[in-house]
């Protein structure tokens, strides 16, 4: 391919003409003729050839028709107008059809509209057979149809039909055409070319390429799919730092699935190099995926500042808005809007409208957008009702103005790009007046939401000697090194999607692409040979498995793996260079508490037996994942309902002989009943959007189902009184003051005491109390916390969980609580225990060494087990995983 591009360029002469399948082929193409005349020497000026695009020219023709005045002036419609247009139409049935998809059904509707003029299918052989989906699509296909002709209107796709129509003797031809990049020529354009012929000679270059030998090219088999990427990554690496002045191609199939893991691998490969708080550098590649124009977070933030009005919205979309850099005051206010979110996912509404979210502003310290959206309500009531798009489009741009969009910090190149595409967006929407009639607010904004969704952007950068690239568009480019990935037997050739909605009987009359296996085969066998002569040297890769699955490489490569390469060489050549490039440094301490000070409760000694980061960062450092927004009761909550509502119905039984006497006369369902609705009143004052009638009535059978087992239990027991419940003490050692809530304390006939703690989760284990350090101090603490340890006969968790209901620790003699043990019993205890007050001692050490190491600052990340790490919040500020990988 490069021999034939380059004997073309020295033929290349002004009466040449070469037109290219698309843009990118005719900029490559245009920089490959630059760089060879800068490497020659020969010359500092050169005559630059006409490469331009087959969309580019049609255009070209087209403007030079009319200006000669040959045949009635008609408007061609831009890219823009064209699915306006559509998606008008299409909006135009939802009132007939008020489930219909407008966006889905405009978006199938051009497609199958391009297809048509492309392959000229007429439409009345579509309308022969059709569902009820490819009815609705044909309806706007045919007002689409209609409205052009009643208005001389033509578009990209009716352009090549109409130029083959017209006198093109009139046009300025070239003596030759140079065809490149193009493979299966549809009917429409080969009807243009056909007339084209009589004026000028035509000669594609794609079929005057030489057949490739049957081994050409090198195939390597890497472990997975990932792995291949990485290989990929790690080969266009070397090349580049070897000689940065040649082309690499790096060709991905199907790009946009692999998107992320290509951008994540290729950023670790080529920005090792960078610190964790540089800047990151201008990279020598280009991942070439156009993304919709709305999936950009400067455009979403736009489009969604602009619906903000428009009913109530899930909470994940407007915490992201709240915390949008590219709003009035953002930096300022970054902070007090952060504390807002966290106010607001506490609150724990899903759905919030905008009225309630600024009620809530009013009470933060955030001024400029408390401002802004004052303002921004107030133009609420200047809105049209009905209007032009140019009026509506003015509108949108004050409410932006008005809540300081993009933002006051400087933008990056491709924000800035993407400001500019949003003006000139804004602008054809304007110019839609003489196309479309008049909107309502509704139509507007979604029509201009619709038409940011289906404009693809890609920031433009300079020409990088590293180009990413899908198959297609690899197809026609030459480079000097060429690698292509994922060609195993699932994956090559790939099999088509069939969304049209054309028959698939019409499809294979006219000839369509991948209308049959055997036009998809013969598709893939000629771009594989493509590729195999895109490149003086040329690899291809697949992955040897996926999952458990055993790959092998595709047979229309015709080659035979030649080397194997285990999964993490390159990740461990990687790594090692990492490793040597920092300095690791160890710091495990934080700063000591100096002063005795309360630093919470158990929970805190319990953290730092299992991760004594754990307990740095949430205690020390008041660090903790954002608060998640549930639908429903959370665990936690009903957690919470069961302490209230027995902390209520102990109060009022007091002990076991009116718990007995309660149960005997029936008096304790209703005891329980009333307990549970004060709880639930409780409860909705904190949350009141989380308790429907439907919640509240299961929420309330649950409860009490729940407590009137959990009640039985306790009449088994021997006899008692309450003594307190909730009960609040401070308990000091090693320096520390440790606050403490007792769920409950009972006094037995002798004078001894019971503490009990309420679970609502099976995940304690008695062995738990035994451990160097000790996994569970909660119940412990409570024990040491009274000032002799004669007065405790028993502490226990009592498990109140939908499968079981049972106490859960340890007595001093049987009988105290049911399913409680005594130390004889225990095969498990501390070498030197022999009994109760020994037990005692033996905790009292225990929780001094977990003290004495929180107060010191101790905060080594070294979880205790692997389910320390099972529900921490912290995984992003310890990154365990990336220390272990380094």
């Amino acid at each position: 391919m490069h021999a034939i591009i380059t004997q073309l360029f020295n033929s290349l002469n002004e009466n040449q003409r070469v037109i290219t399948s698309n843009q990118r082929l005719a900029t490559h193409i245009s920089h490959m003729h630059t760089q060879m005349h800068q490497k020659n020497g020969l010359s500092t000026c050169w005559l630059t050839p006409r490469i331009i695009s087959l969309q580019h020219w049609l255009v070209e023709c087209w403007q030079e028709l009319h200006l000669c005045g040959v045949t009635q002036a008609n408007k061609l419609l831009n890219a823009t107008q064209k699915k306006a247009l559509f998606y008008y139409f299409s909006n135009c049935l939802h009132t007939d059809y008020p489930l219909l998809d407008v966006s889905e059904t405009s978006q199938r509707a051009q497609e199958v509209w391009d297809i048509i003029q492309k392959w000229q299918i007429p439409l009345e052989v579509l309308m022969e057979d059709q569902g009820d989906i490819q009815n609705l699509c044909y309806m706007v296909i045919q007002s689409y149809h209609n409205h052009c002709e009643q208005n001389s209107y033509l578009d990209d796709s009716q352009l090549i039909g109409w130029l083959s129509k017209q006198a093109l003797q009139y046009l300025e031809h070239p003596r030759q055409l140079i065809l490149l990049g193009f493979d299966d020529i549809p009917t429409q354009l080969k009807a243009l070319f056909d007339v084209f012929s009589t004026y000028c000679e035509i000669r594609q270059i794609d079929k005057s390429l030489p057949s490739p030998s049957l081994h050409q090219g090198q195939l390597i088999a890497s472990c997975d799919a990932v792995h291949d990427i990485e290989q990929l990554a790690e080969w266009a690496k070397c090349l580049y730092d070897d000689n940065p002045l040649q082309s690499i191609g790096c060709v991905v199939p199907q790009l946009s699935q692999h998107y992320r893991s290509v951008q994540q691998i290729f950023g670790q490969v080529f920005h090792r190099y960078i610190g964790p708080f540089q800047a990151s550098r201008d990279t020598p590649y280009n991942i070439s995926y156009g993304r919709a124009l709305g999936d950009y977070p400067l455009i979403a933030y736009a489009l969604q500042s602009l619906s903000l009005h428009q009913g109530k919205h899930h909470f994940e979309t407007l915490s992201h808005w709240l915390r949008s850099p590219f709003l009035i005051g953002a930096d300022q206010e970054y902070l007090a809007r952060c504390d807002l979110d966290i106010r607001l996912r506490k609150q724990g509404d899903v759905n919030l409208s905008l009225s309630t979210v600024a009620a809530h502003i009013k009470k933060m310290n955030c001024p400029h957008l408390q401002r802004a959206l004052q303002t921004y309500q107030a133009l609420l009531d200047k809105q049209p009702t009905r209007g032009k798009p140019s009026e509506f489009a003015s509108y949108f741009q004050s409410l932006l103005h008005t809540l300081g969009w993009p933002g006051s910090r400087n933008l990056t190149s491709a924000e800035y790009q993407l400001y500019q595409k949003w003006q000139q967006l804004l602008l054809e929407f304007t110019n839609l007046d003489h196309f479309i009639p008049i909107l309502n607010k509704q139509q507007a904004s979604s029509c201009l939401k619709y038409l940011a969704m289906q404009t693809l952007f890609q920031p433009q950068n300079q020409s990088k000697a590293i180009q990413v690239l899908g198959v297609l568009e690899a197809a026609a480019l030459p480079f000097d090194l060429l690698r292509i990935c994922h060609l195993d037997d699932k994956s090559w050739p790939i099999v088509p999607s069939n969304r049209s909605l054309i028959p698939t009987w019409i499809q294979q009359t006219y000839h369509l692409p991948h209308s049959s296996p055997q036009r998809t085969l013969a598709f893939y066998k000629r771009l594989t040979q493509r590729f195999k002569v895109n490149a003086p040297q040329v690899i291809f890769t697949y992955p040897m498995y996926h999952e458990e699955q055993l790959l092998q490489p595709s047979p229309l490569l015709g080659l035979t793996a030649n080397q194997e390469q285990k999964r993490g060489d390159s990740l461990f050549k990687l790594n090692s260079n990492l490793r040597n490039m920092f300095e690791v440094i160890h710091d495990e301490k934080g700063p000591e508490i100096l002063e005795e000070d309360r630093v919470g409760g158990s929970y805190a000694l319990q953290q730092q037996a299992n991760c004594p980061f754990q307990a740095f960062a949430h205690f020390r450092l008041s660090a903790s994942a954002l608060p998640e927004i549930n639908y429903f009761i959370t665990p936690v909550q009903r957690g919470q309902l069961v302490h209230a509502t027995l902390q209520q119905l102990w109060e009022r039984i007091g002990s076991h002989r009116n718990l007995c006497e309660a149960h005997q006369s029936g008096l304790l369902t209703e005891w329980i009943e009333s307990s549970v609705a004060f709880s639930l009143v409780q409860f909705k004052k904190c949350y009141p959007r989380k308790c429907s009638t439907i919640i509240d009535q299961i929420t309330r059978q649950h409860l009490i189902m729940q407590i009137k087992r959990w009640c039985e239990l306790e009449i088994k027991r021997m006899p008692f009184t309450l003594v307190a419940t909730e009960k609040k003490r401070c308990y000091s050692i090693a320096g520390l003051s440790i606050k403490l809530c007792i769920d409950r304390v009972d006094r037995l006939e002798d004078g001894s005491l019971v503490i009990i703690d309420y679970k609502t989760s099976a995940y304690f284990s008695l062995k738990s109390w035994f451990g160097d350090p000790l996994e569970q101090p909660q119940l412990p603490l409570y024990a040491l916390s009274y000032a002799t340890g004669k007065s405790i006969s028993a502490i226990s968790i009592a498990e109140l969980t939908s499968n079981t209901m049972q106490f859960k620790g340890l007595q001093r003699y049987q009988g105290i609580l049911p399913g409680n043990k005594s130390l004889e019993q225990l095969k498990y205890t501390y070498n030197s225990m022999v009994s109760w007050g020994d037990l005692l001692h033996q905790w009292q050490e225990k929780i001094q060494q977990l003290a004495i190491a929180f107060r010191q600052g101790y905060a080594a990340v070294a979880p205790l087990c692997g389910q320390s790490c099972q529900y921490c919040d912290l995984a992003l500020l310890c990154r365990i995983g990336r220390s272990s990988s380094l």
